[in-house]
């Protein structure tokens, strides 16, 4: 599993229901556009290529404790 498919997994709320019992939840994919301040399509797209900008990769690592160069592009995280 990459380093965005953990952040996407940790961003994910634990089930919810709404008032008639039914499973309500966002995808982690929604809520971790809305903390980043980006688009679903932004997240998609990271989530596509495997890994995220460095700026957007510090923030994610913090927020979920995911190792910095698990979201990083390969040859950045050679030198990390």
């Amino acid at each position: 599993m990459t380093g965005i498919l953990k952040a996407v997994d940790a961003a994910t709320p634990s089930v919810a229901t709404d008032s008639l019992g039914r499973a309500a939840r966002p995808s982690g994919r929604v809520v971790l556009a809305e903390r980043m301040g980006v688009s679903v399509q932004a997240v998609d797209k990271f989530v596509r290529q495997g890994y995220l900008p460095l700026g957007r990769a510090k923030q994610v690592a913090d927020w979920y404790d995911i190792p910095l160069r698990e979201l990083v592009k390969p040859d950045i995280a050679a030198i990390l």
